[in-house]
């Protein structure tokens, strides 16, 4: 038995893509902030 009704399916297709792109937007802000921040880090 299906669960999820092909009008899910394509709302779910039509997020999906702003979803990562936010995730992983938010990913890069995470690796600026400890790359630029201070710490024990050598080039």
């Amino acid at each position: 038995m299906n669960r999820f009704s092909e009008k899910d399916w394509k709302l779910f297709r039509s997020k999906i893509v702003d979803w990562q792109e936010a995730y992983m937007e938010k990913l890069n802000q995470e690796y600026v902030t400890i790359l630029t921040g201070p710490g024990n880090w050598i080039p």
